[in-house]
């Protein structure tokens, strides 16, 4: 059912603006709780043991989205059009069926090959587990963020990411004395959430139908997605089986901490715009005409450069300072890969803004094709890159391989809607960019560099970007007093 009403400019910015805060909180809780618990963790932990669960971590990622993902992209480009209790009754059981058979070959799985874990023995049911449990998570998450209620989806994300910050340290460090309690905290943590989103859903919703067109159009929306699904997870993710191949566990440990600062940190910018804007895009897809979906995208797009470009800025000048006070000294080296991720996951944000127009024509192979197209290149890089630069290499990769997604995106993405991407905001963007580096850039080159001064130097940076923006006209003065209003 349609949950959107046709507005005019004003009142749909007002609505991306108030759904942006709270998916911002919704990401901003999440993220700290991460970050606390590993700063924790790497503390207690070395190298090696961060490694061996971040790879775990990694297969959590990429089976969770291959045997999940799919139904729950369907429901989120669905939701507006159909029943509530059709498009959640549906994708319950299809969720429930595939993790029914991923529990018995897991199962299965484990009886003939388990031995051969060596020390990844321990993750093994925690990993497959939570698995399961995150599938039910993100298919009720995406419903309830299709259908515009977005006070509840932040309600949720903080209650779980919090939960999950008290159990996993309690049973990584005082139950269990190892870090694959960060995993099972993650297991109980999400289980309760789930319970409480399904009494939010009631029985009606989430009684078991399998509609043969329903499951179909979900199959054919959803299954040629999984290319892309598996793609972006591979994306991230492969760089850091190949370093346990070439360089070991160690390694892996030092790239994936950093990482998953820079991850944390700058998709609780970027993330909140494609969560909020998506919804609007779809519901406005049901009740008006393509031409004003497109102009809807290269608004967002807007918005998202004028919001990607300071924060990857921030990112690049504050890396070491990140890396020293949320890090234990062991890992300090791999802050050199912080502004290359940064730069990737931008990258990848835009692409997702501009596969939007794909997905409202359904040409969900065509994304998938783009994602596979970026996996080959980033394991055609990988591979010499780690070999000669190590995790530096990974991240080099990573940029280069994210960026190859946005660009075949956006020429897909032409041929099947006509959006404009936003250039001359991408100029005035790089010109308030150049403005705002320009103060940490005199402190590097000066050799004067300390987190205080640093941090005051982007500050007043941001000031002049935003100056800059204004005196070009990006800065829109009825949108300022649309939102005091």
């Amino acid at each position: 059912m349609t949950h959107f009403e046709s507005e005019d400019k004003n009142s749909v910015f007002n609505r991306f603006v108030r759904d942006f805060g709270l998916y911002s909180i919704a990401k901003l809780v999440p993220a700290v709780a991460s970050l606390i618990a590993l700063m924790v963790f790497t503390r207690f932990f070395p190298p090696a043991a961060y490694g061996r669960y971040a790879l775990a971590a990694s297969f959590i990622g990429i089976f969770s989205t291959l045997c999940f993902d799919w139904v729950g992209k369907s429901v989120y480009r669905f939701a507006a059009e159909m029943r509530d209790d059709v498009v959640v009754g549906n994708a319950i059981s299809m969720v429930s069926l595939t993790a029914l058979s991923l529990v018995a070959l897991g199962t299965a799985g484990y009886v003939l090959w388990g031995a051969e874990l060596g020390d990844f023995r321990p993750f093994y049911f925690a990993v497959l587990i939570v698995i399961v449990v995150q599938g039910f998570f993100q298919t009720f998450k995406w419903f309830f963020q299709t259908t515009l209620q977005s006070k509840s989806v932040m309600g949720y994300r903080i209650f779980e990411s919090l939960l999950k910050l008290a159990l996993s340290l309690l049973l990584a460090i005082l139950v269990l004395n190892h870090i694959v309690g960060w995993i099972w905290g993650a297991v109980a943590a999400t289980g309760v959430t789930v319970l409480l989103m399904a009494y939010k859903l009631g029985r009606s919703n989430l009684r078991p139908r399998l509609d043969p067109k329903v499951v179909r159009r979900f199959t054919r929306y959803g299954v040629p997605m999984l290319g892309w699904m598996i793609g972006v997870p591979l994306l991230s993710q492969a760089d850091r089986v190949l370093l346990e191949l070439l360089r070991g566990s160690a390694a892996v440990g030092i790239y994936s901490s950093n990482y998953q600062i820079t991850d944390s940190g700058i998709r609780l910018v970027f993330s909140p715009i494609i969560t909020a804007a998506y919804p609007i895009i779809m519901n406005t897809l049901e009740e008006s005409n393509e031409q004003e979906v497109a102009g809807l995208i290269t608004r967002f797009s807007r918005y998202f450069v004028l919001i990607a470009v300071p924060a990857f800025i921030g990112a690049a000048f504050l890396s070491r300072t990140l890396s020293s006070v949320l890090l234990d000294d062991a890992y300090l080296e791999g802050y050199i890969v912080i502004p290359f991720v940064a730069g990737g996951v931008l990258f990848l944000t835009l692409a997702n803004i501009g596969q939007i127009t794909m997905e409202v024509r359904e040409q969900t192979k065509l994304i998938s094709a783009a994602a596979l197209t970026a996996v080959v290149v980033n394991l055609l890089l990988n591979i010499p890159l780690i070999t000669l630069y190590g995790y530096l290499g990974a991240a080099v990769a990573t940029t280069v391989s994210y960026s190859t997604y946005a660009l075949l995106v956006y020429y897909f993405s032409k041929r099947h809607l006509e959006w404009t991407l936003p250039t001359s905001t991408i100029r005035n963007a790089i010109v308030g960019g150049a403005l705002m580096a320009t103060p940490p850039a005199v402190l590097y080159v000066s050799d004067s560099y300390t987190a205080l001064r640093v941090t005051i130097a982007l500050l007043v940076g941001f000031a002049g970007y935003v100056a800059v923006l204004y005196s070009l006209g990006e800065v829109d003065e009825e949108k300022i007093y649309s939102l005091i209003e």
